[in-house]
């Protein structure tokens, strides 16, 4: 036996018709595929057990420069902090 309950993206989409109209529900339901092929994709290639294991991930990623951890863009913000604490611009 199925039970065929509409779920939180039927619901969304639902609205989304009733509130703005056919073509944006149209995306709406294209991003919602869109995610669940991107959800399925990383659970398939193997992205579950690297968010089973946080803590190995977070030692691994702790020992990475600071510069590196939080995607290079630190050393650029420093001196554009440094222009708008003296006030000159």
């Amino acid at each position: 036996m199925l039970i065929a309950i509409p779920g939180p993206g039927v619901l969304f989409t639902v609205s989304r018709a009733l509130t703005v109209g056919r073509r944006p529900a149209l995306f709406t339901v294209a991003g919602n595929e869109l995610g669940g092929c991107v959800q399925a994709t990383a659970g398939a290639s193997g992205v579950g057990a690297l968010v089973e294991r946080p803590a190995e991930i977070f030692t691994v990623v702790g020992c990475l420069p600071q510069s590196v951890r939080q995607g290079g863009h630190v050393p650029l913000a420093g001196p554009g902090r440094a222009r708008s604490a003296s006030g000159s611009r």
